[in-house]
């Protein structure tokens, strides 16, 4: 009995003698009808993959004239050595750029960049460098601009060595609170001492505003005159001026006053309740602003024959007895003396001003001191920087304007701000960021390099 082996051979013997008839009139014919083809085709295709391969390899090692990058808006970039040019059609040379964003300002945001060979360009002339010397030559990406938290470090080197400041920008991470809103820092730039309460820094003016808040047995933390510019201005830590000091003053409660004492009305539940002895009346006063007009030493003439402190009164008498209505300016002094952070108790730290931009407004925070290393903040083109060191990550930058002002600003991760013309914004392809409002003291500490502007980058 035949296998299906047995059938197939048998079939493929009939199908191959039917085509030996077909092809040759002889179904009996001993070559194959095709063989010759088959052998052509394959040796053909071997053939013209070899010349191909051997043109591929020709083309590689020597490649030919490249002209692509004469098109208008290219930046050309030699690949064996990687000088950037541009090509000046009118003249018909080459002109080396001194930085990518010099060839940004000249070409536009819709550069395209050609890498070339040296040989493609063999053969045509060179001219003059063109651009901005220090211009920057990594541009942030549009994705990359941030609006992240600014942080100005300060840390206090062992010993007398200075403390060193530290502009971080977008890395608010892993920072800190010191305490609750109403904490504040005894710092000190030299002799002259400052508390920071509130997003301001309020000057401590003499030694009754240090016996006032308890600030008298108190070790500041040391900073710098660039940390504490970081603050607006607020008012001093001083005692008012009392017009009319030690004159008669108004029957309280059935007492005699003069003018200038502190009288404390007696509630019996509650807070300590204040009021300051004037002329025409009384004026309330805040706790602390009561304990700095008893430790103003020019008290005492309000006090004849004995020391400044608080005279207790009934609540009945302050309530009867007449208010003032003379313009002493009291300032806007914390209501209490605050609580004050401790240094101490935090090692490996940074004390920092932390600026965010909308709503979160400037406070204090703690930032580990390791994270902040950054880079040696560069020279700029006005003078040694403010600032020790820089940190920016790579590739992140901030496009800024002065609060309140017109002027745009580019910041980059090489720790430099660049001030922007009109026709730069566009140039460098950031027509459309909304930019930081940022305010003058923080822009300040950063150095400044050139101004980016095409006219300058073809000049």
């Amino acid at each position: 009995m035949q296998t299906k082996r047995d059938q197939l051979q048998a079939h493929n013997f009939v199908v191959g003698r039917l085509r030996s008839a077909l092809l040759h009139g002889d179904a009996d014919a001993l070559e194959t009808p095709t063989r010759r083809f088959s052998v052509a085709a394959f040796a053909g295709a071997i053939v013209a993959a070899l010349i191909v391969a051997g043109f591929g390899a020709y083309g590689f090692f020597f490649p030919g004239a490249n002209t692509a990058w004469r098109e208008p808006g290219t930046i050309i970039v030699e690949k064996e050595t990687g000088t950037r040019y541009l090509y000046d059609r009118a003249h018909e040379v080459l002109r080396p750029v001194l930085n990518h964003a010099s060839a940004r300002l000249l070409v536009g945001a819709d550069a395209r960049i050609r890498s070339v060979s040296a040989k493609s360009l063999r053969g045509v002339r060179h001219g003059l460098p063109l651009g901005i010397p220090n211009a920057p030559d990594a541009l942030p990406a549009r994705n990359r601009l941030t609006a992240a938290p600014w942080l100005v470090c300060v840390t206090t080197a062992a010993g007398t060595a200075p403390p060193s400041v530290t502009l971080a920008i977008g890395q608010d991470r892993g920072t800190t609170a010191t305490a609750e809103p109403d904490a504040a820092a005894l710092v000190a730039d030299g002799t002259d001492r400052y508390l920071i309460w509130n997003g301001r820094r309020l000057r401590v003016a003499g030694p009754a505003a240090a016996v006032a808040l308890q600030l008298d047995q108190v070790t500041p933390v040391r900073v710098t005159a660039a940390w504490l510019g970081v603050w607006p201005d607020g008012p001093d830590l001083s005692p008012p001026r009392i017009p009319g000091r030690g004159a008669p003053g108004p029957t309280v409660g059935g007492k005699a006053t003069r003018v200038g004492q502190v009288l404390q009305a007696a509630t019996g539940t509650g807070p300590a309740n204040f009021w300051l002895v004037l002329a025409d009346g009384l004026r309330p006063l805040s706790t602390t602003v009561a304990g700095l007009v008893l430790a103003d030493p020019a008290s005492h003439s309000a006090y004849p024959g004995g020391d400044p402190g608080a005279t207790v009164v009934s609540a009945a008498g302050v309530a009867a007895a007449p208010r003032s209505t003379a313009g002493l300016d009291l300032g806007e002094l914390p209501p209490r003396p605050p609580r004050l952070i401790d240094p101490a108790g935090a090692r490996n730290q940074s004390l920092c001003a932390r600026t965010g931009f909308g709503p979160a407004g400037q406070d204090l925070v703690w930032a580990d001191a390791g994270a902040l290393a950054g880079g040696a903040a560069p020279p700029g083109a006005d003078g040694a920087p403010a600032l020790d060191r820089v940190a920016i990550a790579g590739g992140v930058g901030v496009l800024a304007r002065s609060d309140p002002g017109p002027q745009l600003s580019l910041i980059t991760d090489v720790g430099l701000r660049f001030p922007l013309s009109a026709d730069a914004v566009a140039a460098l392809g950031y027509a459309d960021v909304p930019a930081l409002d940022v305010p003058p003291s923080l822009l300040s500490l950063l150095p400044v390099g050139p101004t980016l502007d095409p006219r300058a980058a073809g000049a």
